[in-house]
């Protein structure tokens, strides 16, 4: 099983690096992102339990759809609770992820009680290859990565830390475009011919 979770999440991270070099373009299909966080935190299952990190799960029922790729919106998810299990604290962290539905769309907040990022760090968080992890454990990807793809969903994404407290990352996705049914009836178009 540690096997097949650690080819997957190499998998992920090439896909990224593609993605940052060559954005995604197309049809994005309609997403429940309750779903979407689900199958994420069961990919960082492994690496939340070897740092003893207890998580919370505040899901909001009867979320609005969303557009988007959901590999993707996986690898923000995975970036954001990996990064909250290496800030975790050494007797055991607390991963809080609470999703609700705001005026727009969808909002998640995905908070940890780490160690937190210093103020003159958090404005170049989002810079792409710059880390604050020692050599040869990050690559100074992750967070310019989940920056883009919430970017390129039409989302937001803001920070709040304080050192030896802990960092909350907030997101918000604007909700899916209704789709015409197949159902609907076609309305004729302007000066179409006619009797």
């Amino acid at each position: 099983d540690n096997i097949v979770y650690a080819g997957e999440r190499i998998q992920g991270f090439v896909q990224s690096l593609l993605g940052f070099a060559r954005p995604t373009s197309g049809v994005r299909p309609d997403l429940d992102l309750n779903r979407v966080i689900k199958d994420s935190l069961r990919l960082c299952q492994y690496d939340l339990a070897k740092v003893a990190v207890e998580v919370q799960v505040e899901l909001a029922a009867e979320l609005p759809l969303v557009s988007g790729i959901e590999a993707e919106l996986q690898q923000v998810f995975i970036n954001l609770f990996t990064n909250a299990a290496h800030a975790s604290p050494a007797d055991g962290g607390l991963l809080r992820i609470v999703s609700e539905r705001d005026e727009k769309g969808v909002r998640v907040r995905v908070v940890d009680n780490g160690h937190g990022i210093p103020g003159d760090v958090l404005p170049r968080i989002f810079e792409a290859f710059y880390s604050t992890k020692e050599e040869g454990k990050g690559s100074g990807l992750g967070l310019s990565i989940v920056k883009r793809i919430i970017d390129q969903h039409s989302g937001r994404l803001t920070v709040e830390s304080e050192v030896g407290k802990g960092t909350t990352f907030q997101i918000e996705i604007p909700q899916a475009a209704a789709r015409p049914s197949a159902d609907a009836p076609s309305r004729p178009k302007v000066g179409a011919g006619g009797s």
